[in-house]
């Protein structure tokens, strides 16, 4: 596809949102941007002689050469025919454009250059996409284990003489390699994980039989008896055909060295009437109460769980049915916020990325290829995501961000009020407002795909604000922005900061 356009110019449209512009400069527009170019190297450049930028173009051209003088010439008329082609065309770039080529004619010039444009997303029927909604429940078991978890979090401990048993606690010094098998050297990936040992604890604390607290599978059945003081050595193997684990280490042994430091034992308050009332919760007054109020709460939180898998799993059928059309350049981006993300936390744990890439012999560019495929996934999800806002007419509120300022301010000050205000002083700053408000338009645009999903048919446009209901000591909330939410729209079409299609703003 191309269209002419003025400058003697064409644009191609070539595939993955990309266009290639091919300005044609005459023989004529070229000498003159070669003069000025020698006098601008003239001023710039000591050519022995003369004085800065009093040098004739044929001393120039002599001293450094008609290629300097070529590439300055580009260099200079080069954005400035670029930038007209823009203004006079229908493109729309998503960045700046890069000169790709040089083109010698015998009357002149061809500059080639090729420019990202701005991404494409089609929906499709999206409004007919159905997905089953299963409610979460908790099950009595659900309860208990929570009871238990609690109980033991207020367990009394006390120092226990002799031998180790089911129930105790002990805490321990654990060391645990790869047991080295024949030919291992060749594979990559079991000699880098032989280097270092695969469990490193000191002074860890457990209760043997626990299996959630166990580096493996009969971690707690090879210690029982340990004494305090004493070291034991065994062998464990992870299971050859559980795909939770790496293949890489599927039926492979493990030598363990276990120092024992300490043995005791734990005596577990009865869960009864009394215990409930030490929850400190004043609805709470019975074993009874505390069941129930466990069951409310795992509800609850099952419950948002699942709706936001749900809503996820829409979004996922809404990108497979979508069709999509992105620069390249977008995805470094994303593999460029990937590694931004994984720099930090590299750093809380006291490492750098340099450090990370020779633990795993890796290079830069071979870690940037593991993360393309995840890139590439968020920023579908991300276009799909910021479409489907401008689609539905999703925009929020300016009363509802000032009702999530303080209710962020409240939540954070913990009843302190003098945090309080400088919270909310700082919440209503206009980053922490663009902040806030492109999270609750993420958070409508989800429940508004859920709700389609289950074949509720909301309603187009924005959500409605419910003012909350005023208590005693408050008085009715002002009106704050009202439409300010144009500027919340403006970005998730644009930058696409709510919907996690800008790298930088997740």
């Amino acid at each position: 596809m191309s269209e002419e356009i003025p400058l003697n110019s064409q644009i191609e449209i070539l595939e993955n949102r990309l266009a290639q512009i091919r300005v044609e400069v005459s023989a004529e527009a070229l000498n003159k941007a070669k003069q000025t170019a020698a006098r601008s190297l003239s001023q710039r450049v000591n050519i022995p002689g003369f004085r800065k930028g009093k040098a004739p173009y044929a001393i120039v051209q002599r001293y450094l050469g008609d290629g300097a003088i070529l590439e300055e010439a580009i260099d200079q008329i080069g954005p400035d025919l670029y930038g007209e082609v823009i203004r006079n065309s229908d493109l729309e770039p998503y960045g700046p454009g890069q000169l790709e080529d040089v083109e010698s004619k015998d009357d002149g010039l061809v500059l080639v250059f090729r420019v990202p444009l701005i991404p494409v997303v089609t929906l499709g029927d999206y409004r007919s996409l159905r997905r089953e909604f299963t409610p979460p429940e908790v099950s009595d078991e659900d309860v208990d284990n929570v009871l238990r978890l609690m109980q033991n979090s207020r367990a009394e401990v006390e120092a226990k003489e002799g031998p180790a048993t089911t129930g105790d606690e002990v805490r321990l010094d654990i060391h645990g390699v790869l047991v080295p098998r024949e030919g291992d050297e060749q594979n990559e990936e079991i000699a880098n994980l032989s280097k270092e040992p695969l469990f490193e604890q000191m002074s860890w604390r457990m209760v043997l039989g626990d299996a959630n607290r166990e580096p493996m599978a009969g971690f707690s059945q090879a210690l029982e008896g340990i004494t305090a003081g004493e070291t034991r050595n065994f062998e464990l193997s992870f299971p050859a055909d559980d795909e939770d684990y790496e293949e890489a280490l599927r039926g492979r042994a493990v030598a363990f060295m276990v120092t024992c430091h300490a043995v005791n034992v734990r005596r577990l308050p009865e869960l009864d009437d009394e215990f409930a009332k030490s929850v400190g919760d004043e609805d709470v007054q019975s074993l009874e109460d505390l069941r129930q109020k466990i069951r409310q709460d795992l509800l609850a939180e099952k419950t948002a769980r699942a709706q936001a898998d749900y809503a996820d799993a829409v979004l996922d059928m809404m990108v497979e049915q979508a069709q999509i059309e992105y620069p390249a350049v977008m995805v470094d981006e994303y593999i460029d916020d990937l590694l931004h993300d994984l720099e930090q936390q590299l750093q809380r744990q006291g490492l750098d990325l340099t450090a990370f890439l020779n633990m795993r012999q890796i290079t830069l560019e071979q870690l940037r290829e593991e993360y393309r495929e995840t890139a590439i996934a968020r920023l579908k999800r991300a276009l799909v995501l910021r479409e489907f806002v401008e689609r539905e007419g999703l925009e929020v509120d300016g009363r509802a961000i000032d009702q999530e300022v303080k209710s962020r301010a409240a939540s954070l000050s913990r009843g302190n009020e003098q945090i309080r205000e400088i919270f909310e002083e700082l919440l209503n700053k206009d980053q922490g407002r663009r902040n806030i408000s492109l999270q609750m338009l993420t958070q409508q645009a989800l429940e508004r795909i859920a709700a389609i999903g289950r074949g509720e048919n909301p309603e187009t446009g924005p959500v409605p604000f419910v003012e909350p209901e005023a208590t005693p000591e408050e008085t009715p909330a002002a009106e704050g922005e009202g439409a300010a939410s144009e500027a919340v729209v403006a970005d998730a079409g644009g930058a696409a900061e709510p919907v996690d299609a800008a790298p930088d703003a997740e």
